[in-house]
């Protein structure tokens, strides 16, 4: 009767055993399933943003980047360095290869793009839309490149820190001079789904260990 008992206390911590260490494997591999579903999710969403803004550039309409004011997904700009330049600096790389009929009309602004018009020695002011980032002219109509830009390569990522993920589009002008436009978003709802997950598994997994 002895014997017996202490074979089944054996196979019980034995199951019990693999049972665990089953449910720990199986949770880790949950977790890096689930954080790359969100995280390809997140970048899925930010190359689609950069593919719209990258259409209008590419049909030849000059302007930069717009997001929704309550989106998380914000627009950046680099140099041929890499370096990171500001939307002032990168409509002014634009603005200066638009169309001829405007581009003697008016310099670059260098003040914020959301003050509206923009005014050289009294000829008339080109409105840049907020809402699409479209320069506009008086009459309403968009102003377009004489030549447009274009892309070099592929949309690539871009390494902004752990807590983002970013895509850039390398473009060049017929001048060949280039510049980098991309779109950001951040990993906080994928970090804030996972750590619920994690909570969860610290409560689950135990006890279901414990049942067994």
């Amino acid at each position: 009767m002895t014997s017996q008992l202490g074979l089944r206390a054996r196979l019980t911590l034995f199951v019990t055993a693999v049972f665990a260490l089953a449910m720990s494997i199986a949770s880790v591999v949950v977790l890096k399933a689930v954080e790359d579903d969100l995280v390809d999710n997140t970048r899925n969403n930010a190359e689609t943003v950069l593919g719209t803004y990258l259409e209008s550039i590419y049909g030849g309409t000059a302007g930069v980047g717009v997001v929704d004011a309550a989106d998380t997904t914000r627009f950046f700009y680099r140099d041929i360095d890499g370096n990171e330049i500001s939307e002032e600096a990168y409509f002014e790389s634009i603005a200066t290869r638009l169309d001829s009929e405007f581009a003697e009309l008016f310099e670059p602004p260098h003040d914020e793009l959301t003050d509206g018009s923009i005014e050289e020695d009294g000829f008339f002011s080109i409105q840049l839309d907020p809402d699409t980032g479209e320069l506009l002219d008086p009459s309403g109509s968009v102003v377009s490149f004489a030549i447009g830009p274009e892309p070099v390569g592929e949309p690539h990522p871009v390494d902004l820190g752990d807590d983002l993920v970013a895509v850039a589009q390398t473009l060049a002008f017929s001048d060949g001079a280039t510049v980098e436009v991309g779109v950001s978003s951040p990993l906080k709802a994928v970090t804030d789904s996972l750590d619920a997950i994690r909570r969860l598994i610290w409560i689950a997994v135990p006890a279901l260990v414990a049942a067994i």
